[in-house]
């Protein structure tokens, strides 16, 4: 049966990919990427240039927003695990803990620290830390996992920022040296307050998407982009209000389904 990973080569055929740096992807480590995100096609262009397949962190909304043509074609070319950047502290604390199971498994993966594709821009906004803390976390398990920062570019701009069958656009992809984190790791695990932690957190996650911005030759701000709902979505496409996501019950069935996507992808590259 044709892999994913065979897949998405098939797919780069449709497109003009430009891939520089493939000599700084670890070949002796678990890779985990911080990549710069303009469009809803980062998701496919990114892993059609690397030498392995890898799981990509991306936007709950993506994957559970009732949309078949979308979730089917996810599900052919993607191995996708979801992030929960809206709604309550207990969703996103969840997401984070179970996406870290599986860097910890020894399966590279990706996610864009911005948090949302933003079309048009000229800068990078600032990483939310969600990515290091997935990377902390995985480290008490699997210290050989290297931090890559990649940057996408679309050099004749783009043909359509959010359709996910016209893979036709020109892209460039830069695969950037890894960051060295390990002293902010340790600052991390022996620190007990709460400033020097976050410090730790921002210094990784900041330094990987600074590399990105000087490659593409753009602003890196100190301004996160604005995530607007204030709502957060459950795997059957439903919106729920941060209200009702207190909701015990919504809760532990949330965090059983995530738990069960880990195990499926997990079980998926250990075949």
């Amino acid at each position: 049966m044709e892999s994913r990973l065979e897949r998405l080569r098939h797919l780069r055929n449709e497109v003009n990919l430009q891939i520089k740096g493939l000599d700084n992807y670890p070949k002796d480590a678990t890779v985990m990427m911080f990549v710069n995100h303009t469009c809803l096609l980062d998701i496919f262009y990114l892993p059609m240039g690397l030498p392995e397949d890898i799981v990509s962190a991306v936007s709950a909304r993506l994957m559970y927003k009732k949309d078949i043509n979308r979730q089917q074609t996810f599900e052919k070319y993607l191995n996708t695990m979801p992030i929960e950047a809206h709604g309550t502290s207990f969703y996103r604390e969840a997401c984070l803990n179970a996406t870290s199971t599986i860097l910890a498994k020894e399966i590279s993966m990706s996610i864009f620290p911005e948090g949302v594709y933003i079309p048009g821009k000229n800068k990078i906004y600032r990483g939310r830390t969600g990515g290091t803390r997935i990377l902390f976390k995985a480290l008490l398990s699997n210290p050989n996992i290297a931090l890559v920062p990649v940057a996408i570019n679309y050099p004749k701009g783009l043909s359509d920022v959010d359709n996910y069958s016209d893979f036709s656009n020109d892209v460039a992809i830069s695969i950037l040296e890894p960051v060295a984190y390990q002293q902010s790791f340790e600052t991390f695990m022996n620190a007990e307050d709460y400033n020097t932690r976050n410090f730790c957190l921002h210094q990784v996650t900041d330094a990987a998407m600074s590399s990105i911005a000087k490659e593409l030759g753009q602003e890196y701000t100190c301004d996160y982009f604005e995530l607007d709902p204030k709502n957060m979505i459950l795997p059957d496409g439903r919106l729920i209000s941060d209200s009702e996501s207190i909701n015990p019950c919504v809760q532990a069935e949330y965090q059983k389904i995530l738990g069960e996507r880990a195990k499926t992808l997990i079980k998926r590259f250990n075949k």
